[in-house]
């Protein structure tokens, strides 16, 4: 926004974002807590970003 008009963010926008990430932040966080085998923790981890991502970019341009 700081660099084009293009891109109109509302607040809204800014809070979906934030709980996005920091929902992603706590989920893996949650995994490397309850999960004792490396293996595991790592895929687990992979696939919480990866839905996170996909979400992200469902949201900005609508994937689906």
């Amino acid at each position: 926004m700081q660099l084009t008009d293009e891109v109109q963010w509302k607040p809204g926008d800014f809070l979906v974002a934030a709980v996005l990430i920091f929902g992603t932040a706590i989920a893996c966080e949650l995994v490397l807590i309850k999960i004792a085998k490396v293996s595991l923790r790592v895929i687990i981890c992979i696939g919480i970003v990866l839905l996170a991502l996909f979400v992200w970019a469902e949201l900005a341009v609508g994937l689906i």
